[in-house]
């Protein structure tokens, strides 16, 4: 019955392990392909862990065709039982290398040599050998290019032109007469962020993305030992699309006065005030890739620190849903309702009404 909230269901405790005390080397959720988190060419070691015994990972990044890659899998607590091994995966979901276990020893160490045989995006599934299991272990994973003359780095993220808002999976290309072309992409499963570790001198960055006009910036100075930022407005083949200057409603008022937001960059609908029988929460929900939304946080609030005379609702008459009367996403208020599926703590998309202003 009391399906909902972690406060309620004591399962729903565990989940929410990931978001609190291991928050700086949260890259959950990332357990399925569809989930999978973005790691950059070059960039700094990330630091990973197993939520619990079975849990797997999945990580993707951009690759050049031809271009010959290191994927290194480390983890230095095999004494706790995390022995990481990996499966590498193309686009389609067909395997590249199977698992890589070259370490069989249990020293947590892996270090794959793979070029790659076209351009766009690879995932690593990346799964614990070991046979025990301590959930303070950790592991890292980093990809990069050996021996590559990288001496500056540079970084940035790309914006619509038009709404200012970060666009994902744009590719982006730096290059000067020295040396071919580096790639990377936005990926924009979080902040659209993109990054590219290049040697001293002077390039062209050019970004790429279906309905949007390229752009090719010349001239970017990359420094020794020194980060370089850089933000790219990309315009739409189709131009800005006119705004009336009628009856024109301030997006900030709409989004504050919503109980529910939902972020397009991140898939990440938060609920700013949801009651469940006489108990009140706040949640967060991740948007699946079949329209369903999965919860990954709740947190009981007060009655006296809520304010919304219009609050979410969770029904449990069957089926069980979440009435939500006004959700802000695509810069638009909609009616919506979230309907249980037999996973308690995944929810599909039961109704979406666009609220006329």
């Amino acid at each position: 019955m009391y399906s909902l909230f972690p406060p309620i269901r004591f399962a729903y405790l565990f989940l929410l392990i990931p978001f609190t005390v291991f928050a700086e080397i949260n890259y959950e959720p990332n357990n399925k392909l569809d989930d999978a988190q973005p790691i950059h060419v070059g960039d700094f070691a990330q630091k990973h862990k197993f939520d619990y015994m079975g849990d797997e990972d999945w990580l993707i990044f951009y690759a050049k065709k031809g271009t010959t890659y290191e994927i290194k899998i480390e983890s230095k607590d095999v004494a706790e039982g995390i022995n990481p091994a990996f499966t590498l995966f193309d686009e389609t979901r067909k395997i590249e290398v199977s698992l890589f276990d070259i370490d069989l020893s249990g020293k947590g160490f892996e270090l794959l040599s793979w070029k790659a045989p076209s351009d766009g995006f690879y995932y690593i599934n990346v799964i614990n050998k070991g046979s025990k299991f301590n959930v303070s272990s950790h592991y890292t994973a980093e990809v990069f290019i050996a021996n590559a003359p990288w001496e500056g780095q540079l970084e940035g993220n790309i914006i619509d032109q038009c709404t200012r808002k970060v666009l994902g999976r744009v590719t982006v290309g730096a290059t000067n007469e020295k040396i071919d072309t580096v790639i990377d992409t936005t990926l924009g499963h979080k902040n659209g962020v993109f990054n590219l570790p290049l040697s001293v001198g002077y390039y062209t960055v050019s970004t790429l993305l279906p309905g949007y006009l390229e752009k090719v910036i010349t001239g970017v100075k990359i420094d020794e030992t020194k980060l370089t930022s850089l933000q790219i407005e990309l315009l739409p083949i189709a131009g800005c699309p006119v705004i009336s200057t009628h009856n024109t409603v301030d997006l900030g008022v709409l989004k504050k006065e919503a109980i529910g937001v939902f972020d397009e960059v991140s898939g990440i609908l938060t609920l700013k005030e949801v009651r469940v029988g006489d108990k009140i929460f706040k949640a967060s929900l991740q948007k699946q890739a079949d329209e369903k939304f999965k919860l990954i946080s709740a947190t009981a609030i007060s009655n006296s620190s809520t304010k919304s005379s219009s609050p979410a609702f969770f029904n449990f008459n069957p089926p069980p849903l979440v009435e939500i009367p006004k959700v802000f996403a695509y810069d638009q208020l909609f009616t919506v309702q979230l309907k249980e599926t037999r996973s308690a703590e995944v929810y599909s998309l039961e109704k979406v009404e666009k609220i006329e202003r």
